[in-house]
């Protein structure tokens, strides 16, 4: 369900939790391109042999390395 109050901080936040639970699930791909790494991961159930896909991303590397940037190094990134 999706936060309609702060529709842009809830997916946000399905995205990091899908991140979060693909690396810490093993449940992501590495696909090499002849310029670039993606990233293909997923969240998802597996309830008595019924797989639920929650949600799926396809991200370079190059891009999650960024976001891990902003994260470790927010006042670097900060607007004026």
């Amino acid at each position: 369900e999706v936060n309609t109050e702060y529709p842009v901080r809830a997916k946000f936040k399905g995205l990091f939790y899908c991140i979060r639970c693909a690396f810490a699930h093993g449940d992501y791909y590495l696909k090499k391109s002849t310029k670039k790494i993606y990233y293909i991961m997923q969240n998802s159930d597996n309830k008595k042999g019924n797989i639920r896909i929650k949600g799926r991303i396809l991200i370079d590397e190059d891009s999650l390395v960024k976001i891990m940037d902003i994260l470790q190094n927010p006042q670097k990134w900060k607007t004026k």
